[in-house]
């Protein structure tokens, strides 16, 4: 089975962070895009009812940790895009290495 691992959680540059989806992020990934029909009409899943729905979603997609801090192996690893700038969330970017595909995806 073809598998990477994945080292870091955070990745920074000049003027962005990519980071793990949060708890903190539901807000704004329901207004953005989970619960968004017209954004239903192009990905795999189903839209979102509630908020709720998202909190569930992003507490399953949540990184894990072992006791020394190292991320856990996986098949799917979502980060979100910040602007350093204003803390803005604005894209994220699904990677899911069973399947061998990355989705890239953001809204205004």
């Amino acid at each position: 089975m073809w598998r990477r691992r994945i080292i870091t959680n955070i990745i920074e540059t000049e003027r962005l962070i990519l980071r793990p989806l949060t708890l903190a992020d539901a807000d704004t990934a329901f207004n953005g895009w989970t619960g968004d029909l017209e954004v239903a009409k192009y990905v795999s899943w189903l839209p979102h009812h509630s908020i709720s729905d998202t909190i569930e979603w992003l507490k399953e997609i949540e990184w894990k940790q072992n006791e020394v801090g190292d991320i856990v192996p996986n098949d799917n690893y979502i980060w979100g895009f910040v602007l350093k700038e204003t803390g803005v969330l604005f894209r994220f970017w699904w990677v899911d290495l069973g399947r061998r595909l990355a989705t890239i995806s953001s809204w205004l």
